[in-house]
């Protein structure tokens, strides 16, 4: 396809993404799995097309290095007729080089540059080229002197690993960004249920004969996010490459693990600056207090309940509870007191019945590292991230080069993954009645 038919695809794709999530922007409400389903099918079709367009403009890229690859003023040398060697002066600019003998040219200078026997499939004119004009210092053959740059490209594997083991991102809110670096939207400021405060301001109310109903507003916000880049870079000898080509696979399997590890981490703890927002640092988030005389380090069946309390009723269908391992033994003998005697309130995991973990109040209990530790703000977190919006562009980059550590012998791999994230409530919401306010984000105050 030509660049203008990609775009149009891209454009498409980019204003049925925008419709869906007006679409749920305008009803209040989170993506249905249709329309989920429908999200990851337009992310990979995004994500395709950028690869595309990246395959267009790398092959005009190479068209420019094969025609620079021409204006050579070094002279190739061949077998003369004879048995001689001449100078062959209608390529002495290398003007009827084709692409393949370009090719072949730069595979001749890696081998050359890596003290290797040429490529067997070499053009028998470029290998006399290259036996005759062996250099042993700094050469004029490539611009940079032996660094070599394979062209980044992107990697939608990497991304539906991160998305399919991970246990926090997968249940966010995605924002696919096709077009620039920033999302936003225009949300109505609801902080309060009260009345004169609900829906930002609208107010109802009855009214008498040769009267009107009083005058409402809506406070509307800006909710934006701001893509920022996020990376890792490993490095691998040239001969461990040559000779253990699977460490290239090992790295593949191990990086898309780290990403996902950082990601959570900062959906949980992120301080919103750097990095993405966390609930953990989120102003909507709310603390529920330990309960009088609680002793240190503990979690008690009161703890669970006035969590579950605060937790927004229309999220709870959605909610989930994150815990640290740590404190898994209070769970498993945690009891409501009945009479004398007490019942269980935690329900084990039971794989065989289908249900891969535990469940408290009838949600499931998931342990994750970016928990804290017992005791500690974080170390439980009741959530619906559903609440929590994930934004990211296309999926992560992939690139190699032996520019970095060429005297050492290094190829160096660099992966990018564009994103950002932060809760869509601004605030903790005050009901219509009553003095607590709720949230889709609950934690547990310290007890120390």
């Amino acid at each position: 396809m030509n660049r203008e038919t990609i775009q149009a695809q891209l454009r498409a794709f980019v204003s049925e993404g925008d419709g869906i999530y007006a679409a749920a922007t305008n009803e209040k409400r989170a993506l249905s799995e249709d329309e989920t389903k429908r999200m990851g099918e337009i992310e990979a079709g995004v994500a395709q097309c950028e690869a595309d367009l990246k395959a267009l403009e790398k092959r005009s890229g190479w068209e420019a290095k094969a025609a620079e690859l021409r204006r050579f003023e070094t002279p190739a040398i061949i077998p003369g007729d004879n048995g001689d060697r001449k100078i062959v002066e209608d390529r002495k600019n290398y003007d009827a080089w084709p692409v393949e003998e370009a090719d072949q040219f730069f595979q001749g200078v890696i081998a050359m540059k890596r003290n290797q026997e040429l490529p067997g499939n070499m053009n028998q004119e470029l290998r006399s080229t290259f036996m005759e004009s062996r250099v042993t210092g700094q050469g004029t053959l490539i611009a940079a002197d032996g660094g070599f740059l394979v062209p980044s490209t992107v990697s939608s594997t990497i991304l539906r690993k991160i998305f399919s083991d991970g246990q926090i991102v997968n249940r966010t809110q995605a924002v696919p960004i096709s077009v620039g670096d920033t999302a936003e939207w225009n949300a109505v400021q609801e902080n309060s249920r009260v009345s004169g405060s609900r829906y930002g301001g609208i107010t109802v109310g009855r009214f008498g004969e040769g009267n009107g109903p009083t005058a409402s507003t809506v406070a509307i916000e800006r909710v934006k996010l701001e893509l920022k880049s996020l990376g890792s870079l490993v490095y691998l000898t040239n001969k461990q490459i040559e000779d253990g080509p699977q460490m290239l696979t090992l790295v593949n399997d191990l990086v898309p693990q780290a990403i996902r590890f950082a990601i959570e981490d900062e959906i949980f703890n992120g301080d919103g600056a750097s990095q993405m927002k966390g609930i953990l640092n989120e102003s909507a988030t709310v603390s529920v207090a330990k309960e009088t005389g609680q002793t240190a380090a503990t979690i008690v069946y009161e703890n669970i309940v006035n969590m579950y309390a605060r937790m927004y009723a229309p999220s709870r269908s959605n909610a989930v509870w994150f815990i640290n391992q740590d404190i898994e033994p209070q769970l498993m003998t945690m009891s409501l007191a009945v009479g004398t005697g007490g019942v269980p309130v935690y329900m084990p995991a039971n794989n065989a019945s289908g249900s891969p973990f535990g469940t408290l109040l009838g949600r499931p209990v998931v342990p994750v590292e970016h928990c804290a530790t017992l005791g500690t703000v974080g170390d439980i977190v009741l959530a619906d991230m559903s609440q929590y919006l994930y934004a990211s562009k296309g999926g992560i980059r992939a690139a190699q080069s032996m520019h970095v550590k060429f005297v050492e012998g290094e190829t160096a791999l660099r992966f990018e993954l564009r994103n950002d994230g932060k809760a869509w409530w601004p605030s903790a919401l005050t009901p219509a009645n009553g003095s607590n306010t709720l949230s889709p984000f609950i934690t547990l105050a310290t007890r120390a």
